[in-house]
């Protein structure tokens, strides 16, 4: 049975996240893309205009998930749980989705592509933005001082990226998630009140 173009397109996208994460992306070129979906190079190009297409496809993936965690969150009405929730949905989402992280920790994808490089800031800008308001509202409850807002959306950022770091490099041979949450007591032990 013939896919649909939508289809085709999904699965385009999901054996380049599989080739980024199996061999590294000096191995996505779209010769390797059309073996693995089983078309022609020229296929590849009929859903999309080049490699970068297929990046920004990925990165969209990644933008409609930080919107789906806002979403998931909204009733949480403590804003500390809610922080945490925030911070552990994005853990769980690497673990189900370890080839994504690979795209987190791949600077030579957006090192000589500017397009690229501003989408990506922009979606790690949002994800700023959404960690700032919602430890505005923690130091609107009086939970966390108000002049520390923006280092701790900063700590909590790269805490995020260490740890999902350190996971990849040690081969996901402990639990992101129980690791992030020892890590978000010690962080807020720190600076709550």
């Amino acid at each position: 049975m013939r896919k649909t173009a939508e289809e085709r397109k999904k699965q385009i996208v999901d054996e380049s996240l599989n080739i980024i994460y199996e061999k590294g992306f000096m191995q996505f070129t779209i010769r390797n893309i059309a073996q693995r979906v089983g078309i022609s190079e020229a296929g590849i190009y009929r859903h999309f205009d080049s490699k970068n297409d297929i990046i920004f496809s990925i990165l969209d993936r990644m933008n409609e998930f930080g919107e789906e965690i806002s979403e998931q969150i909204k009733s949480i009405e403590d804003p500390i749980k809610k922080i945490n929730r925030f911070f552990l949905l994005q853990l769980k989402y690497f673990e189900d989705n370890q080839e994504l992280a690979m795209i987190l920790l791949s600077e030579e994808i957006f090192n000589n592509h500017d397009d690229l490089r501003k989408k990506f800031n922009s979606i790690l800008n949002k994800r700023f933005e959404n960690l700032i308001d919602l430890l505005t509202k923690a130091a609107q409850k009086n939970r966390i001082d108000k002049s520390e807002i923006e280092d701790i959306a900063f700590i909590l950022q790269g805490t995020m990226r260490g740890l999902v770091f350190r996971w990849n490099l040690n081969e996901y041979d402990f639990d992101l998630k129980s690791r992030g949450e020892e890590l978000l007591d010690t962080i807020f032990a720190n600076f709550t009140k």
